[in-house]
């Protein structure tokens, strides 16, 4: 496919470091030889290479001192929210509105971000919807203490999980047993500024990672948890088919975001099969790409994606 258009990838200014170190070195280089086969040139750029530009009537999106095309040029704004980032996360929400109004193709919206990193959120409509999920509780904790009063944590059965509301939520995950535990995690939470989700502990066989393109799912992850404190925490992983009762379950999801790529992880208990998260932007693990040829092939096909996204959008010369 012929080269006539660039995505940047666009990042937190406070995230340079990583992506001048190990995320260019081993997780970028492999999403832009992808891209390169869907006919993007991938770029990373951070928010301050930006200027937001009112001329008249028509805005303009300047890009390291010279003007952007919004018919050749796009954005993939997925938003970080790792702790490092969180001072950023709401001038990115707003630099993607921006791109947005300015006529610019992005491959998430604000709205999909919030969707997708608030975890409360990720559950609420599909919960709605009868699909099953995990029963969650979030608190806000800034202000934790014995006198916390806006939810009655005794009415909690145990064991439950206690991870971070909205970041990298395999991540500062806690299997907790009783009250006095519950109240010393939140306590640490309050310290650390994190909200925190409080989920029923559901001791799990199996853990996918669906790979969902324009709605249908394409590959999966099964993923094994490499701590044995807790099954919900970093894991390695190995590439396999959609099981038919996953697809079952994860189209519909995927079909009714909309999205042109999404990831939906599902745990398998003995007695049900439940939503645990969504991603928006969660490529196969880079120790995967050299060893499995459907990595690759999953990957191009997700840039292809966007572009039929831009292109159903009119975004495309």
């Amino acid at each position: 496919m012929s080269v006539n258009s660039t995505l940047y990838w666009l990042r937190n200014e406070r995230d340079r470091v990583i992506v001048r170190s190990n995320f260019e070195q081993y997780v970028f280089a492999d999403r832009a030889a992808a891209a390169l086969r869907a006919g993007f040139r991938l770029e990373l750029v951070t928010i301050d290479d930006l200027a937001f530009v009112i001329s008249g009537d028509s805005p303009e999106v300047w890009l390291k001192g010279r003007p952007l095309d919004p018919k050749s040029e796009y954005f993939h704004t997925k938003l970080l929210t790792w702790p490092q980032h969180a001072a950023d996360q709401g001038r990115l929400l707003y630099a993607v509105q921006v791109l947005a109004e300015s006529g610019f193709g992005c491959t998430t919206s604000v709205m999909t971000n919030l969707y997708n990193n608030h975890k409360f959120l990720t559950f609420l409509q599909p919960a709605m919807h009868g699909v099953d999920v995990l029963d969650t509780i979030q608190v806000f904790t800034r202000q934790f203490g014995f006198w916390f009063d806006a939810y009655p944590l005794d009415k909690i059965d145990f064991p439950v999980v206690v991870k971070p509301a909205n970041w990298s939520s395999g991540f500062g995950v806690n299997k907790v047993s009783d009250l006095s535990e519950l109240r010393q995690v939140l306590t640490l939470f309050s310290a650390a500024e994190l909200d925190a989700l409080i989920q029923r502990f559901v001791d799990y066989s199996q853990d996918y990672r669906i790979y969902c393109i324009d709605g249908v799912p394409m590959l999966a992850t099964l993923r094994q948890s490499i701590y044995s404190t807790t099954k919900q925490s970093p894991n390695a992983s190995v590439i396999v088919d959609v099981p038919a009762e996953l697809k079952a379950i994860a189209e519909p999801i995927a079909s009714r975001l909309g999205l042109p790529f999404v990831c939906l992880d599902l745990i398998v208990s003995d007695d049900a099969v439940y939503l645990s998260e969504m991603e928006v932007d969660g490529g196969v693990p880079y120790l995967l790409m050299n060893v499995d040829d459907r990595a690759m092939v999953l990957e191009t096909e997700r840039f292809a994606a966007y572009r039929r996204h831009f292109s159903a959008m009119g975004k495309l010369a």
